[in-house]
């Protein structure tokens, strides 16, 4: 929205009651708008309950959302008031307003935003890396892993993969945080079969067709295919006219 537009949205706001449910003095070229966020427990109860003004120091006192405080000599008009995530616009007339005790002035619903619970999203990741838990609150980069990988396709959502065809290749050579450097140490079990019975060892028996071939020197097997004539079609020639 451009600034004039937005100015003339102010403007007229000076004459009716939004953002407030109640058309009175304080809609009055006082409060001009709001955008009211609440994020903690408890009932929502967007009223304005107090307006003190203590010298040059006006607060205005919305409950959950605790308050919005300014200089009412330094600012300029209209004046965008924030607590946290939370907005009120004040327009000059509030310059001649006094302290208005204890009032209880509703806000149009239109201006308020539930963020509490589940409506919050995500504010803070606790993952366990070395039997440590490390909980992760702010900006957090993410970073793909080994066979681990990460992507984004917009600003919301986040795809998160793991198996063997993702993320970085599990390297022979490097002790992975802990975790024996030797291939021959690291496979414990394919489909579901165990080394338990013969403990270190599997026995692994090729079948019609293939072939495994040893490299022990570098902690490998190599399983391929091995048909003999028989297995192969015979090639079929054109048919002659």
């Amino acid at each position: 929205m451009s600034d004039s537009l937005i100015i003339d949205w102010l403007n007229e706001n000076e004459q009716r009651a939004y953002p407030l449910v109640i058309n009175n003095s304080l809609n009055s070229q006082i409060i001009l708008d709001a955008s009211l966020v609440y994020e903690s427990a408890g009932s929502i109860t967007a009223v304005i309950s107090s307006i003190t003004v203590v010298g040059n120091i006006v607060t205005i006192a919305v409950p959950g959302i605790t308050s919005f405080s300014f200089n009412k000599q330094t600012v300029t008009y209209p004046h965008y008031a924030y607590s946290g995530c939370s907005l009120i616009v004040v327009g000059q007339s509030i310059t001649t307003l006094v302290s208005t005790g204890t009032i209880n002035v509703p806000f149009d619903p239109s201006v308020i935003y539930d963020l509490r619970g589940k409506w919050r999203g995500v504010s803070k990741l606790k993952v366990s890396a070395r039997q440590v838990d490390i909980e992760l609150i702010g900006d957090i980069v993410w970073t793909e892993g080994y066979q681990f990988a990460v992507s984004s396709k917009d600003e919301h959502n986040i795809d998160l993969a793991a198996g063997n065809q993702y993320g970085l290749t599990v390297p022979c050579g490097t002790d992975l945080f802990g975790y024996p450097n030797n291939c021959s140490e690291i496979i414990s079990f394919i489909n579901g079969v165990t080394t338990m019975t013969d403990p270190g060892k599997f026995n692994l028996t090729s079948d019609n067709g293939i072939k495994i071939l040893e490299d022990p020197e570098n902690n490998r097997i190599f399983i391929g295919l091995n048909f003999d004539v028989t297995d192969v079609c015979k090639k079929i020639l054109p048919i002659e006219e």
